[in-house]
């Protein structure tokens, strides 16, 4: 009951901020059209009340004005969350490293989505000993396949991200906010544009 209770106060945060929440069960969206015609608040909020293990999904894009950006290895690729944080992004837990979110206005920051990867083979073993994940890798690697490792993934519009106090399906974590939530939207960091996105 803790954890719903959880669920429904996260889920009237972010309807306060503006952003489109879904019901995922794990990591998949439970409605069509998601992406395009998100359910409403309440919709969302009966769902966790009849199956409180369901998952919160945010809806990225224009529809709620954020993007959010997954850092899958900080380690690897030196990434440093805190300057960002400081600046005022929101950060929480993943079941890897931390995700970003910002808020934009503008329609090209927040159609945008790329996902950067290396194949494992690519990495020189010093690299290879800062993933993330490092032993799952190596046993794929192991059985003849050359496992793709994402570093950084930004998503956009058509895209979602579990949000806390979500569980991830797999290994069971549950994510946390690691900022704390502002009182206004207004207070999250804001891309202006491509170029303030690779800052």
């Amino acid at each position: 009951m803790e954890m719903l209770e959880e669920k429904l106060r996260l889920l009237r945060i972010y309807r306060k901020f503006g952003w489109k929440a879904i019901d995922l069960d794990g990591k998949i969206p439970l409605r069509r059209n998601w992406s395009t015609n998100p359910p409403t608040t309440e919709e969302v909020a009966e769902a966790l009340s009849r199956t409180p293990q369901l998952n919160i999904g945010i809806v990225c894009g224009e529809l709620s004005g954020i993007i959010s950006v997954d850092i899958d290895q900080p380690e690897l690729i030196g990434f440093d969350a805190k300057p960002a944080i400081a600046k005022g992004a929101l950060a929480h837990t993943t079941s890897k490293g931390a995700r970003l979110v910002f808020r934009s206005e503008n329609p090209e920051v927040l159609k945008f989505s790329r996902k950067l990867i290396r194949k494992w083979d690519e990495l020189t073993k010093e690299e290879q000993e800062k993933v993330i994940g490092k032993e799952e890798y190596e046993k794929e690697f192991g059985e003849g396949k050359n496992p793709v490792v994402t570093l950084i993934e930004i998503l956009g519009s058509g895209r979602q991200f579990l949000a806390p106090p979500s569980t991830h399906p797999e290994k069971g974590i549950k994510f946390e906010w690691l900022t704390p939530l502002p009182e206004s939207k207004d207070e999250i960091l804001e891309i202006k544009d491509l170029e303030h996105l690779k800052e």
